[in-house]
Formats: structure tokens, sequence, C-alpha cells
């Protein structure tokens, strides 16, 4: 049996994630920390452990964070939402790395696993690319140092199961005329969050002793396998 920790179980991908942690019997415990507590009632429910968190101050956390076997990181925003480069900066890589810096311990052998973006690239001239490729670098770094591994998730666009509580004005338009264009003739240019969670729970319980990275292809093969 193995326990889980979760960054991010209010948003699009991490409801998905800790529905499929809850419901799998290999899974003991789930401990979620956000800042409100995440909504759920379903199969495995006595198994979650809720954490509302300061982000601004995580030190007093540092309990609630440590002794878990994975630890799945998909906390993010746009900076349309963040309302500038620096606030998007924080939540999608500061918060990130400063949980995990707190929830490693050295020789426990911990799989850290996140849910990056196709097209991560640490070089990228473009914020958002830049900064998931350099999240993936360093949740690497740390992981391996402390004798653990991690395992990115790169899907393409996300379709979600319900709408996204903010409004996301690009995102829509891709979402509802120019992918479903690119896919009618055949590409493959989204996945659905419910096949991302599936993959990453799927690799999380797998017992994967080695970094790797999962692009948009493998997630929806691996999401079929399940």
């Amino acid at each position: 049996m193995s326990s889980a920790l979760i960054l991010g179980a209010t948003g699009a991908v991490g409801e998905q994630i800790l529905k499929e942690l809850l419901a799998c019997p290999a899974v003991s415990r789930v401990t979620s920390i956000g800042r409100r507590e995440a909504v759920y009632d379903g199969p495995g429910k006595n198994k979650l452990v809720q954490q509302v968190v300061d982000f601004d101050n995580l030190e007093p956390h540092r309990d609630v964070l440590k002794g878990h076997d994975s630890i799945y990181i998909t906390l993010g925003t746009t900076r349309a939402q963040a309302g500038s480069a620096a606030a998007f900066t924080k939540v999608d890589q500061e918060i990130p790395l400063q949980c995990v810096r707190l929830a490693l311990e050295p020789s426990k052998n911990q799989h850290v696993l996140y849910c990056s973006s196709a097209g991560a690239n640490k070089s990228s001239m473009f914020l958002y690319p830049r900064s998931k490729g350099e999240t993936e670098e360093e949740l690497t770094k740390l992981a391996e140092a402390a004798g653990g591994r991690t395992s990115i998730f790169r899907p393409a666009y996300l379709r979600t199961v319900k709408p996204r509580p903010e409004q996301r004005t690009m995102e829509a338009f891709f979402g509802k005329f120019i992918i479903p264009t690119i896919e009618s003739v055949g590409f493959k240019w989204s996945n659905p969050v419910t096949d991302v969670a599936k993959a990453m729970v799927k690799v999380g319980i797998s017992g994967a002793n080695q970094s790797a990275i999962y692009d948009s292809p493998t997630i929806a093969q691996l999401a079929r396998d399940v």
C-alpha cells in the first residue's frame, strides 16, 4: 500500500487524479494541500486528508507534506489569470518547487509526478513553456538528489470535464474551433483531463524506478491500457 500527496487537487487535472487515487486499492492515504479543500464525496473518501495551507508560509505545514511515497504536482495558472509574469512564476514554479523541497525525504525513493505541457522548453522565449521546462528540470534535480525520480507528463491541449471557473478566452477559442478542425483530419492535438489523470496514477503506482517524460500520444496510450 502506498500514500500520495497532491498539490492542485481543485484544478481540472488535479480533481481527476484525486478521484483516481482514492478509488485505487493500492493507495492507502491521499493528502491534498491547497488554499481551499477539494470537494469530493466518492469512493475512498475515508482515505482523504485535506490541509488548507498558506503558500506564502509553508514551513508550519512541513509535517503534513512529509511521509508520502508519491507526490503529484498539478498546480498551474496562466499569466492573464495570475495578473503578472512574477505572479505566474510564483504559482507555476516557486510554490511547486518549495512544496517538493519540504516533502522529499532522503533515501525514501519517492516519486514526483508533474503535469507539465507539450512544448515545455527551458530555453523558450515565451514565459509559459519556459516556466514549464525550468520547473521540469528543477523537480528532477530535487527528486534525484534525494534518491527519488520524476515522471514528467506533457499533455497537449487539455479537454476538461466541466468548464473552468475562470474565463480563458484563447483556450476556449482553440478548444471550440481550432482543435476540432485539426483533429478532424487525423492529427491528435488534445488529451482529456481524465486520460492525463489515469496515465499519471498508473505510472505512479507502477513502481517506475527511473525518471521519464511522457508525451501526449504516450499519455493517451497509458490511459487506454488502464
